[in-house]
C-alpha cells in the first residue's frame, strides 16, 4: 500500500468559516447543524469558504461466500445483478445521484464471477471474500490491495476535479463482515452490531450471531492490528472504501459516510492512520444496529434521520444537495453590519 499522509484539520479556516456564519444576515447559530458541517468543511478542506462545484460516488462490488452458510436472505447473484442496474442507471443510488448532479463511478473490487459490464472498472483483488467462518476472508496481502484500490480511485477522482466524494458499496452478505469487524474493533457484543436483513427471522438473526461468533473465535483477529482483522473477518468492499477514504483524506477533499458498511470502513480508516476520522462527513443515522454507537465514538456527526438502512452510499448521497446549502451560506450571505434601508 502507499504511504500516506493525513494532513491535520485547519483550525484556522473552520474558526474564519464559524466567524462568517456568526456574523452574516441571521441570528448566530440559527442554522443548527447546518452551520457545524460548514465549519468542519473549511477544517477538512484548509478553505474557509469552499466549493463543491463536482461531486461523486464511488462505488465498490464484492462477494462474500460466508453467506453459503445461511447469513444472509439473499443469493450472491443478487450482487452481479444490482451492479448490472446501477450500469444502466436503474438503482436507488443512481436516482439519488441524478438528483444532486453527482457522478458515480462503479468499481468491481471482489465479485465472485468474472464479468464484463459497460460502466463497471475492473480492479479484482478476490473472487469473493473466502467463507470466514472456516478460515480468513482474505491474505494480509490481498486486504492490503483492497485499501490500494481505493486509494487509487481517490487519486483518480480527484485528478477528474472531483471536489466532494461518497463511499458506497454493494455486496450481499457484507453485514455479516461488517458486524464482525464492527465487534472485533470496538469491543460491543456481536448482537449489538449485527443487522437483521428485510427478510430474515428471527431465528435466522440469531444464527447469523453465532455464526460470526465462532467465526472471529476461529480466525481471532487481533483488535490492535486493524490490517488483521480486515484479512481475517472482512470485506473487500469495505476495504476499498477505507482506502477511498484515507487517499481523499490525503488530499483534503471530504468524503461523506453513509451507512453501518461504510461506517465500519471508517473506523477501519481511523485505526489504520488515527486522525482520519476528522476528515470524514456524517450523512444520516442508520437503523442497522451499532451504527449510531461508532459514529458516536468516531466523533463523526450525523445531520439526517431517516429510518434507512439500504446502503449503497444512498444517505451519504443525500447529504450533497444539504452540503450546498451549507457552504453557499459563506458565499452568498453578506454580514448583518453591511444592509442598509437604502
Amino acid at each position: 500500500m502507499d504511504k500516506i499522509r493525513i494532513p491535520a484539520f485547519a483550525e484556522e479556516c473552520a474558526r474564519k468559516a464559524q466567524e462568517t456564519l456568526d456574523h452574516c444576515a441571521k441570528l448566530p447559530g440559527s442554522l443548527g447543524r447546518l452551520e457545524d458541517l460548514a465549519v468542519r468543511l473549511a477544517g477538512i478542506t484548509a478553505c474557509a469558504a469552499p466549493v463543491f462545484a463536482r461531486k461523486s460516488l464511488v462505488l465498490f462490488a464484492a462477494d462474500h461466500n460466508i453467506v453459503r452458510r445461511g447469513a444472509s436472505a439473499s443469493d450472491q447473484s443478487v450482487t452481479e445483478l444490482q451492479m448490472r442496474n446501477f450500469a444502466r442507471g436503474g438503482g436507488v443510488i443512481n436516482a439519488f445521484c441524478r438528483t444532486a448532479s453527482a457522478g458515480m463511478t462503479l468499481v468491481d473490487v471482489g465479485m465472485l464471477r468474472d464479468v464484463d459490464i459497460p460502466n463497471v472498472l475492473c480492479r479484482k483483488v478476490v473472487h469473493a471474500a473466502r467463507d470466514f467462518s472456516e478460515g480468513p476472508a482474505m491474505t494480509r496481502s490481498e486486504a492490503v490491495a483492497c485499501l490500494q484500490v481505493g486509494i487509487d480511485m481517490a487519486r483518480r477522482e480527484a485528478a477528474a476535479g472531483v471536489q466532494l466524494l461518497a463511499a458506497g458499496e454493494m455486496g450481499i452478505g457484507n453485514t455479516s463482515p461488517a458486524a464482525a469487524m464492527a465487534a472485533v474493533l470496538t469491543g460491543l457484543p456481536m448482537e449489538d452490531v449485527t443487522a437483521m436483513g428485510l427478510t430474515m427471522t428471527p431465528e435466522s438473526l440469531q444464527h447469523k450471531i453465532a455464526l460470526l461468533r465462532r467465526a472471529v473465535a476461529l480466525n481471532a483477529p487481533d483488535p490492535a492490528d486493524p490490517l488483521d482483522v480486515l484479512a481475517k473477518v472482512g470485506g473487500p468492499e469495505i476495504g476499498a472504501m477505507a482506502g477511498l477514504m484515507l487517499g481523499a483524506a490525503s488530499l483534503r477533499i471530504p468524503v461523506v459516510i453513509d451507512g453501518h458498511i461504510a461506517t465500519v470502513a471508517a473506523l477501519l480508516a481511523e485505526r489504520l492512520f488515527p486522525g482520519a476520522c476528522t476528515m470524514l462527513v456524517g450523512s444520516h443515522v442508520s437503523a442497522a444496529p451499532g451504527h449510531a454507537q461508532i459514529m458516536a465514538m468516531l466523533g463523526i456527526p450525523t445531520c439526517l434521520d431517516l429510518g434507512m438502512r439500504l446502503g449503497e452510499g444512498t444517505g451519504a448521497v443525500l447529504l450533497f444537495p444539504v452540503i450546498d446549502s451549507a457552504v453557499r451560506i459563506l458565499h452568498e450571505v453578506p454580514p448583518l453590519d453591511s444592509l442598509s434601508l437604502a
